[in-house]
């Protein structure tokens, strides 16, 4: 059988193509009759549970930050429904429930005959994985990521002594990784690297390996409880990954899942969202944005004193120069809102998928920070930022004819002017240090 699906991701390109061609094909076929069958890794649906209707990137809404026990809407499964490794795994309230239920048909279905009482999956359902905490998985990629630029830092000798000259260093670097390693907490959301469980509308009932397409094949594909898996998934409002079909999502805009949602005040889609999830921008407001810019710099810059040769009359000096070192106070102080303002928004740039070119980021940008500089409310002004740059497609107009009142009203695009303005767009914050003016 590995003769035809693969195991793993390791082997000859070619020879995987093939193989995971022909697990593709018999995924698409069963979804031609099941459609609650979802290719989760197809155009907008690997967005799904992570982003709004405009496509900006948000999380489960925390009362506190400090601690995930307080997000808001989750609820524990059963001990019944659990994996023995596992304790306390999480949902969304009405994911739990719809879940219960259908573990419970399963149950029922088992103990009549109805199906195969003996499947290693599919005879008794039990949740191996659940939500995910988004900013708990962020702060470990964010670890390795940083180690890995300044270890990158210190294979090129790139010494900068204070937080102007590390900037001009960490961009180049950014514009090469921002696309696929993101640094902000909104583009990882989005990223590869952050998987659909932060959603809590993810639920997986085994503990498998998704490159290996023989067990998806054996275990699930080839089980007598196959589709009876698929139809009572449907039946309860759970769509089925093709890629992992041992994780089920609800469909948030099935009548079936709806009908447990109401129980927690959701009678529609958008409900779900206003009532348990944030903008995932919340982290520039919380200062993490600043917070992990002092982290990294502190983290690439040298420890001790960096030996600087000098030539003075003919003579070789040593000059001994040592990096800058800032409290976080002084740090914010001394760089001011409008600095950091211009920066986020260049790496949200860096990290978009969408094309800009420079008169358009000159735009947009200029429109932001005009609007900032009048109202002092950077909330409102980058959620109107991570809604055009999130759009999927083409856009012009321009952001000062755009609804200031309502985020998804905002419906024109930027203005593709090249006579707007007679400078360039350079990547890396321009304003002033210091710039004044309010607080975030």
């Amino acid at each position: 059988m590995a003769t035809y699906y693969s195991e793993s991701n390791i082997g000859s390109t070619d020879l995987m193509f093939s193989k995971k061609v022909l697990y593709r094909k018999i995924m698409r076929d069963y979804a031609s009759t099941y459609t609650n069958l979802t290719d989760f890794y197809q155009a907008e649906k690997f967005l799904y549970g992570r982003v709004s209707r405009d496509y900006v990137p948000f999380s489960m809404q925390r009362h506190d930050a400090s601690t995930a026990e307080s997000i808001s809407g989750l609820k524990s499964f059963t001990k019944a429904t659990l994996s023995g490794k596992k304790t306390n795994l999480r949902a969304l309230n009405f994911v739990v429930d719809a879940f219960r239920d259908l573990s419970l048909q399963f149950e029922k279905c088992a103990m009549t005959g109805k199906i195969n009482p003996n499947d290693n999956y599919l005879s008794n359902l039990t949740v191996y994985r659940a939500y995910e905490d988004p900013y708990v998985l962020y702060d470990k990629y964010i670890q390795a990521y940083f180690t890995g630029i300044a270890d990158a830092f210190k294979r090129t000798g790139q010494h900068p002594t204070d937080f102007d000259e590390f900037v001009s260093h960490l961009v180049p670097f950014l514009v090469r990784t921002a696309g696929t390693l993101p640094l902000t907490f909104p583009a990882f959301i989005k990223s590869r690297q952050c998987p659909i469980n932060v959603s809590g509308l993810a639920v997986e009932i085994a503990d498998l390996d998704a490159s290996n397409d023989l067990d998806k094949k054996t275990l699930f594909i080839d089980s007598e409880n196959w589709e009876f898996y698929l139809n009572a998934c449907r039946s309860y409002g759970f769509m089925v990954d093709q890629n992992a079909p041992w994780r089920i999502v609800a469909d948030i805009g099935s009548s079936e899942m709806l009908k447990y949602a109401a129980k927690y005040g959701i009678t529609q889609t958008d409900t779900v969202f206003m009532q348990n999830y944030i903008f995932a921008s919340d982290y520039y407001y919380k200062s993490l944005f600043r917070r992990n810019l002092l982290k990294l710099y502190t983290m690439c810059v040298p420890a001790s004193p960096i030996a600087t040769p000098q030539e003075c009359h003919g003579n070789i000096i040593t000059n001994y120069i040592t990096a800058r070192q800032y409290t976080y106070f002084d740090f914010k102080v001394e760089f001011g809102p409008e600095y950091f303002l211009r920066l986020y928004f260049d790496m949200r740039f860096l990290e978009s998928e969408n094309i800009y070119s420079e008169a358009q980021r000159i735009a947009l940008v200029t429109d932001c920070m005009d609007e900032w500089r009048r109202t002092r409310n950077s909330t409102g002004i980058i959620l109107k930022f991570e809604t055009i740059i999130n759009k999927t497609f083409d856009y012009r107009g321009s952001l000062n004819y755009n609804n200031t009142k309502h985020i998804p009203a905002l419906r024109d695009d930027i203005e593709d002017s090249e006579s707007e303005s007679g400078t360039t767009a350079p990547i890396g914050p321009t304003v002033a240090r210091g710039a004044s003016g309010g607080g975030y």
